[in-house]
């Protein structure tokens, strides 16, 4: 898809798929806590949110949704800090299904809709055209596209 955006330029964009999340705590967390059955025990779990300044994001939406009223234990910006706080064994938390298999992270509430996110890769029209900018664009993208269809394929066994 070629698109032009007012005063910058033309840009190609290409989907490249979704990342799916979940709800996922470390396993030590899950053997001393145990795990919601329902949205609404989560209540009753440490939680680990976004900052108010991120609320309009899916995966803190997600969780309004899902159970309205929910005060997280811990709100942090950074995915990365929420990751590793999860990986600690402070709580709950919506994180991106790939990273969270991979760390051998449990998942929670897995009959309960989950929210997905589109990934683009955005290209501007003139860097494109160079042999350099395609392989790397193109490498980016298969590499990628296999990481998540990889994903897709093991969450569905």
């Amino acid at each position: 898809m070629q698109c032009a955006i007012e005063g910058q330029g033309n840009y190609r964009l290409r989907r490249l798929g979704a990342i799916r999340f979940g709800l996922y705590a470390a396993p030590d967390h899950v053997r001393r806590h145990g795990a919601p059955e329902r949205p609404e025990d989560l209540h009753r779990h440490p939680v680990i949110g976004w900052t108010e300044d991120l609320a309009y994001l899916a995966m803190a939406n997600w969780l309004e949704s899902y159970c309205p009223g929910l005060r997280p234990c811990l709100r942090l910006a950074p995915f990365a800090a929420q990751f590793q706080a999860v990986r600690k064994g402070a709580g709950w938390a919506v994180l991106p299904d790939f990273a969270a298999r991979r760390a051998g992270l449990v998942p929670a509430l897995p009959c309960v809709f989950r929210p997905e996110s589109e990934l683009w890769l955005l290209t501007h029209g003139q860097s494109g055209a160079l042999q350099r900018v395609r392989r790397v664009r193109d490498c980016v993208a298969a590499a990628i596209t296999e990481e998540l269809a990889a994903k897709s394929d093991a969450g569905r066994a």
